[in-house]
């Protein structure tokens, strides 16, 4: 290290689950009616989309997402915990039925995750 640099901490990953950065599409169904959106990444306890709808910090949404080339679409609640722009981070109210098997299938498959602190 120079001297006289310094040194910025940062702060660490600290995320539960692995997110797998994938293709796919969402539709949500919330308070302000249907909208739709690209998912970017899927993992045991949310998903991130890019959309142009606007959903609020905090708003319950119905999720029906696909990921691209996998055979099943999957259904759940979800609540917004995060927006940037066109970005909206949602996680499950509950465990999507079969999400297991596709996290199993993307990790067989050499998605590339990240997220594990």
């Amino acid at each position: 290290m120079l001297m006289g640099a310094t040194v910025k901490s940062r702060t660490p990953v600290t995320r539960r689950y692995k997110r797998y950065i994938v293709n796919g599409s969402v539709a949500f169904q919330g308070p302000g009616g249907e909208s739709r959106g690209a998912l970017l990444n899927v993992g045991q306890g949310g998903i991130l989309s890019r959309t142009n709808a606007t959903h609020e910090e905090g708003a319950t949404l119905t999720l029906h997402f696909h990921v691209a080339g996998y055979p099943e679409t999957f259904a759940t609640g979800g609540q917004v915990v995060g927006t940037k722009g066109t970005l909206l981070a949602i996680k499950f109210l509950a465990e999507p039925e079969g999400i297991t098997f596709l996290l199993d299938w993307l990790d067989l498959q050499h998605y590339t995750w990240s997220g594990v602190a």
